[in-house]
């Protein structure tokens, strides 16, 4: 009984860490130097963000670097009985923005679900790799999963438009 405990747990390691996370990746072509484009994405994460100050985790002018730690809430678009209080929470994400002349490359990637339901972290696989047991149909956990996964991509499209100043 152990060693089938073990190979399972063995087999969830090895499924998650080959899952590739969900990640969105833009690079947009801006008229400045390294230092005045760092300068302004500065203030559009403070124009855009409650608290700045919280938001960034690290910022280097030298090398051009902002990460940024956020949240965004997800309420399920369909409305399914019960199934939307569940997975009503939010999805933390991180922004990597590479500032150089002329170019601000942002990466948001990290996306991670979390409720009552969490899903966890979003990967690129087309099913959803979770079961929720009796409860949950693997029709419905792949609807949240595609859902989930649709406005982790509408969220990245707005925060990557806020750069292009």
């Amino acid at each position: 009984m152990k060693t089938v405990l073990l190979v399972f747990i063995l087999l969830i390691s090895f499924t998650e860490l080959f899952s590739q996370n969900l990640v969105f990746r833009d690079t947009t072509k801006l008229n400045g130097t390294k230092d005045e484009l760092y300068k302004k994405a500065l203030i559009c994460i403070a124009k855009n963000y409650n608290d700045a100050n919280k938001v960034i985790q690290f910022k280097d002018q030298e090398m051009g670097c902002i990460v940024v730690k956020g949240v965004f809430e997800y309420n399920q678009k369909k409305f399914i009985w019960g199934g939307n209080e569940r997975t009503k929470g939010f999805v933390s994400y991180s922004l990597t923005l590479n500032i150089v002349d002329n170019k601000i490359i942002a990466e948001i990637g990290d996306f991670v679900h979390k409720a009552d339901t969490s899903f966890g972290a979003l990967t690129i696989d087309e099913n959803c790799p979770r079961n929720f047991g009796i409860l949950n149909s693997k029709k419905w956990n792949n609807w949240i999963w595609g859902d989930l996964k649709e406005s982790a991509k509408q969220n990245s499209i707005g925060i990557i438009n806020m750069f292009h100043l």
